[in-house]
């Protein structure tokens, strides 16, 4: 099973500390998935994703 987080900030400024909350997010999400991960942040620093994959097994397409 896979997971993703996010973070955003309403008033379209930066975040405080968003690019390490992305990555906390995204290391709890460790349980939902280890075949792949990744964090991602805006430039502007206003909103940011985590991921966490669980590839699909016996599918040579399973990389998605």
């Amino acid at each position: 099973m896979s997971g993703i987080g996010g973070m955003l900030t309403w008033t379209l400024g930066p975040a405080p500390r968003l690019a390490p909350a992305v990555r906390t997010m995204n290391a709890l999400l460790q349980h939902r998935g280890p075949d792949g991960e990744g964090p991602w942040h805006h430039p502007r620093g206003v909103v940011g994703f985590a991921h966490r994959r669980l590839s699909i097994i016996e599918l040579t397409t399973g990389q998605q």
